[in-house]
Formats: structure tokens, sequence, C-alpha cells
């Protein structure tokens, strides 16, 4: 995940670049004699590569407009509350001044992507975004469509929660 402007200006770069490689590769390979299946099968882990990048930069992009998505599980705050800071044109500095931590805590929380985050902390990020959080808890669906029930000894590891994040 891109975190702010530098990351994403370093993976447009790198974009370009693995773009032009790509190029000069299929065209060696093409010179080479190799084509059709074969030249797919070889250049496939280099396409999918450049795909995995783009994603990244377009995520990046919406959040910038604001398209924060939501999440269906709870580990997924640590994003959310990235993707959040991201959409409010928040840096990683100004989030910092604002729970008056170090700048290097919000770098290293978000990196590990707030993993282990508790409520009380997720709050005060939230706080300082201005923004609030809307949980829903919802029974599980199983592929067939029933409703699963979970049994009260496993009721925090089956039921899914959905977390949206709103400025």
């Amino acid at each position: 995940m891109i975190r702010n402007e530098a990351e994403y200006r370093a993976a447009c770069e790198r974009l370009e670049s693995i773009k032009h490689s790509l190029k000069l590769q299929s065209q060696s390979l093409l010179d080479r004699g190799i084509t059709g299946w074969d030249l797919e099968e070889i250049m496939e882990p280099l396409r999918s590569f450049v795909l995995d990048i783009q994603k990244d930069i377009e995520y990046y992009e919406q959040l910038k407009v604001g398209r924060i998505p939501n999440a269906c599980r709870f580990t997924q705050v640590g994003e959310l509350l990235i993707s959040l800071r991201i959409a409010a044109h928040v840096s990683q500095r100004e989030l910092a001044s604002r729970l008056v931590v170090n700048e290097a805590q919000i770098s290293r929380d978000e990196r590990n992507g707030y993993q282990g985050i508790t409520l009380e902390r997720t709050q005060k990020v939230l706080d300082a975004l201005g923004a609030s959080a809307v949980i829903s808890v919802s029974p599980q669906v199983t592929r067939s469509g029933t409703r699963e029930t979970a049994a009260p000894e496993n009721i925090n590891r089956r039921t899914p929660a959905a977390v949206a994040l709103a400025a």
C-alpha cells in the first residue's frame, strides 16, 4: 500500500522503469525466436508485477480524491486508518502533531498496518482526523447461502464485522 506522496512518486517511476524493461525483454525474446505461449509464460511474472503496481497507484489516487473503501473485518482497520489519513490530505507529520506523538511512531504504525491497535488508540486517530466509525455486525453466511450460527465460545472468531470510516 502506498502511504504518502514520496512512495507514490517512487511507485510511478518504478512502474515506468518496469514497463520499459518489459518492452526490452519482450523484444529480446522475440529476436531470439521465442513467440506465442512460450513468450507469454516467460513474460507473465513481469506483467503481473506491473498490474500490482498499477493497482497500488490507482488505489492511492482514489484515496486522494476521498474514495475510501469499506472493510468487512476488524483486521482491515489499520488499512482504513491509513486510507482515511490520505483521503483527508493529512501527512504523517501532521497526524503525529495532532496526536502529540513522534512522526516516527506514525510511520512505524502505518508500516505495520496498525497491527494490534487498541480501540482507544483507534478512536484517538479517528478524532485526530475528524472522522467517525460505523460498526455493523451480522451473522456469517455460508457459501450455500445459509446463516451460520456460532457457538458462544467461538463468537469472537466467527462473527464478521463491517467497519466503515467517514470523514
